[in-house]
């Protein structure tokens, strides 16, 4: 099998999990943003300012880099060599992929835990945190009459977190998993046939 299929539906697999996890991530966040203590209105000051926005940008930056990455393996595919032939930015890509060597690998594992991967760090942080602050409130919170309602509807966000993590979580192992396979196939190109430009110049 060519290994550009394999690279496509492993980064599709990614984008689909991430695409999950961000969902979970503005479900809590946008519940949060409408939910209100009456009886302790700045109880919540610490979910809505300190937990909220990093973990939401940085679910949205892991996001657009596995959004990037899908379409980069699914523009390796021969179907689309007569469309990349038109724009000079891609005609590098018409040639057969070489191979990779060592320093490469390691250059784009370096990449991946300084971009994504501090940012699937971060993503753990607060959501774990957010949790953490979901239980303070609730227990300091919870025997005020008027704030009944809204920490009970605040408690049943933890389950969204605990999805939001898990799914991080799997993207955290499919990456892991993707250093490895790029480590066991590091001495063969993506595709071992030439573009199709190419065979019709020969």
């Amino acid at each position: 099998m060519q290994l550009y299929i394999v690279y496509t539906v492993l980064s599709f697999t990614v984008l689909l999990s991430s695409i999950l996890a961000l969902h979970f991530v503005l479900s809590f966040t946008d519940t949060l943003d409408t939910l209100i203590l009456p009886d302790s209105p700045k109880a919540l000051n610490d979910l809505k300012k300190v937990f909220c926005p990093p973990m939401r940008s940085m679910q949205l930056l892991v996001f657009s880099f596995d959004l990037i990455l899908a379409f980069y393996y699914m523009f390796q595919w021969p179907l689309l060599d007569g469309l990349k032939k038109r724009f000079p930015f891609f005609s590098s890509d018409l040639k057969t992929i070489e191979k990779a060597d060592c320093s490469n690998l390691l250059l784009m594992i370096v990449f991946y835990l300084l971009s994504k991967g501090m940012a699937l760090t971060i993503c753990f942080v607060t959501i774990g945190k957010a949790i953490d602050n979901i239980h303070t409130v609730s227990t300091d919170y919870g025997v005020d009459v008027g704030n009944q309602a809204a920490i009970a509807k605040l408690n049943d966000q933890v389950k969204t977190l605990n999805s939001a993590f898990a799914f991080d979580m799997t993207l955290l192992v499919l990456m892991i998993g993707n250093f490895i396979l790029n480590g066991c196939t590091m001495t063969k190109p993506m595709r071992t046939f030439a573009a199709k430009t190419e065979v019709d110049v020969q």
